[in-house]
């Protein structure tokens, strides 16, 4: 398992937890959720640095900061205020959106998220949509938020779930050691690398991989695609597995090495739940899944009369390679009617995805034009012959 610095080492298998998790875990997977347009909320007790550290390591790194404090605002903070222009009613967008909007980059801190039901509704669209008024925010405009726990904070409120199955919920880790060098400093700065530095940018195929293992696991867990919705409040306003909110956590863990187990151990955590994180990863590390550039570039040969289980995942990402990156189209292609001749039920769904997507100038092998032509005639495709 990879280590990734300042982080605890632990032995195969062991669960990571909020006692085992360190700090710097937690901001590297924030930063892949701010990289993804995932909206993150951190939760913990008052006066740990929740807001300060964040908006700290972001304004040090070049991000314009508005702090937005939910416990004073009202809906209208976040939908707009309508105003009639040419005879026409429309929103206007509040200034700290159209600042955010301004600057190169910036970092919207949605403080004190749970702490006025007021600000709930108005929220929503913030959230799922990024839009301020009529205003849509740029996609360098970060969303995170903080929050107490219900049981320390004034409201004494649960976020709603429509709220909360939007974001991806991060328990705060006090670090004393950088707190110390923060006192020495005056909290000037967080003495932390920047985000580059502290997450390196994933290949091109890494979303294809992680879709291909997240289908595959569905495929064997569908009743975890949907399951029920938390019946209680406060499992409501936590993590909780919806579609949005697989979605969410493939985008997040499509920003991380695939071997950085604590982290993507956080964000299932985060956005799915506990319960089905310790499946996903103990199925993950039980079907020995296939590593899909090494079968791309015939490093690696499929064994097509193999675990059915192993070969969907597979097949979803070469489906979903395909579908991301042109250059890959047809030889995903070539891989795929190489299994038909033994699984086509396995390979056609995801043949059917890239012949209905064929990049322009496009062709296809004899062979796959040959497995494949019930599908062509199907599409109304004569020929991609080449």
């Amino acid at each position: 398992m990879r280590t990734q610095p300042g982080s605890p080492v632990r032995q195969s298998g062991e669960h990571v937890t909020a006692s085992t998790t360190d700090s710097a875990t937690v901001l590297r997977v924030a930063l892949a959720a701010v990289r993804a347009g995932v909206p993150v909320v951190f939760r913990g007790k008052s006066g740990v640095g929740k807001t300060a550290k964040t908006t700290t390591y972001f304004k040090e790194h070049g991000y314009h900061i508005e702090v937005v404090a939910g416990g004073a605002r009202e809906a209208s903070d976040f939908t707009g205020l309508p105003i009639e222009r040419d005879s026409m009613v429309e929103y206007a967008p509040l200034g700290w959106a159209v600042r955010c909007n301004r600057a190169q980059k910036a970092l919207a801190f949605l403080d004190e998220l749970g702490e006025n039901e007021a600000s709930f509704s108005g929220m929503l669209r913030v959230l799922q949509d990024r839009v301020v008024g009529d205003l849509p925010l740029g996609d360098h405009v970060a969303l995170i938020a903080a929050m107490n726990p219900a049981d320390i904070s004034v409201s004494g409120l649960h976020l709603p779930g429509p709220i909360a199955n939007r974001m991806l919920h991060l328990e705060w880790v006090f670090a004393p050691d950088e707190w110390s060098a923060g006192l020495r400093r005056g909290f000037v700065s967080t003495g932390l690398a920047a985000p580059e530095q502290f997450l390196p940018v994933q290949g091109s195929g890494t979303y294809a991989t992680v879709a291909g293992r997240v289908l595959g696991y569905l495929r064997t867990q569908v009743g975890d695609l949907e399951p029920a919705m938390p019946v209680s409040k406060k499992e409501q306003g936590q993590a909780w597995a919806s579609p949005r909110s697989w979605h969410n956590a493939t985008r997040v863990l499509a920003q991380l090495p695939a071997d950085d187990e604590a982290a993507t151990h956080l964000v299932l955590c985060g956005t799915v739940g506990e319960a089905i994180a310790i499946k996903y990863l103990k199925w993950v590390r039980d079907n020995d899944l296939y590593d899909v550039p090494d079968v791309l570039d015939g490093t690696v040969t499929v064994d097509w009369t193999g675990r059915i289980d192993r070969l969907w995942s597979l097949a979803d990402s070469l489906a979903s390679y395909g579908l991301h990156d042109p250059k890959r189209w047809r030889r995903a292609l070539d891989v795929l009617a190489d299994g038909a001749r033994t699984r086509p039920d396995v390979v056609y769904p995801a043949a059917h995805e890239l012949l209905r997507s064929v990049p322009p100038g496009q062709t296809l092998s004899r062979a796959a034009q040959q497995a494949f032509a019930s599908i062509l005639a199907q599409i109304g495709v004569v020929s991609l012959a080449g």
